[in-house]
């Protein structure tokens, strides 16, 4: 009939166990308010189950909408909770997760906190806040590392960056088990292309009119190479457009050691013409005895 039917009692609360698919057309409402709208606490209880339980809301499309008559807080009890699917979508302009998460996160800002704070406040004690400090950022409190995992060597070892415990920079993997193929360098000649082919620049990012930048401040400057002669000099990296850290370290810390072997010969010469030139300066003064 299209009337609103209510089960159980306001006043004395109650559990009620449905063992049936409850379908229709009308809103499906669970509240425990009372006749004057006053109202406590609803709990939704999934038991564990001996067969499969489906919760299904009412859009053919198996989209979940949330709307005004579900709460805008879910508090969850200390158990795991996993939710598996094929493909998972979460629309939000921005996402605050994890222990001490701070909600008013900024507009587009991503948000992860570890278990650090919980772990180590004071009984009793709130976790410390971790938030976003400004729009559109991706803020992250790991205090036992972060890696990012971007394959793997033949002998399972991981490729990718790690920033270790109480690290301020990135790592690589640069065991030499890892590695394969070595063939040592010319110290010399990486100095003579990186001189004569790789010209070192100052210059900025074109930058997209959207990007922020602080107050009264412009682009930021930088120094270095361009990819592509770092490309044409020593033929490293993946991509022509692009320099990896370790390539330009690699080459960098050999140039160092040609520069110190071209000293190291400039330095024998000049040791061997002072000799000779002391040793003429002797046979002069004997000469004219």
């Amino acid at each position: 009939t299209g009337k609103r039917i209510i089960i159980g009692d306001a006043e004395a609360g109650g559990r009620l166990d449905v063992k049936s698919t409850i379908s229709g057309r009308f809103p499906l409402v669970f509240s425990d308010a009372d006749a004057e709208g006053r109202s406590g606490s609803t709990t939704w209880e999934v038991t564990p189950p001996t067969g499969t339980n489906i919760i299904s809301f009412p859009d053919t499309s198996g989209t979940v909408i949330t709307t005004g008559n579900l709460p805008t807080t879910i508090i969850m009890g200390d158990e795991d909770y996993t939710i598996q699917a094929r493909a998972l979508v979460v629309s939000a302009s921005s996402i605050s997760l994890g222990c001490g998460a701070a909600p008013d996160v900024h507009a587009g800002a991503f948000v992860f906190a570890d278990a650090s704070s919980c772990s180590s406040s004071g009984q009793g004690d709130p976790p410390r806040a971790f938030a976003s400090q400004r729009d559109n950022t991706f803020s992250v409190r790991a205090l036992g590392g972060v890696r990012i995992i971007t394959g793997h060597t033949s002998s399972g070892r991981e490729l990718g960056v790690a920033l270790e415990p109480g690290s301020s920079a990135w790592s690589v993997l640069s065991d030499a088990s890892a590695k394969s193929d070595i063939i040592p360098v010319d110290p010399r000649a990486v100095l003579r292309a990186l001189v004569d082919k790789v010209p070192i620049s100052h210059w900025q990012y074109e930058e997209p009119d959207a990007t922020p930048r602080a107050a009264g401040n412009g682009a930021a400057r930088h120094m270095g190479p361009m990819a592509q002669d770092m490309a044409d000099a020593f033929g490293l990296g993946e991509r022509r457009e692009q320099v990896a850290t370790s390539d330009a370290d690699g080459v960098a810390l050999a140039a160092l050691q040609g520069a110190r072997l071209d000293f190291l010969d400039v330095e024998h010469r000049v040791s061997a013409l002072a000799a000779r030139t002391a040793a003429w300066g002797s046979a002069d003064g004997h000469g004219h005895g």
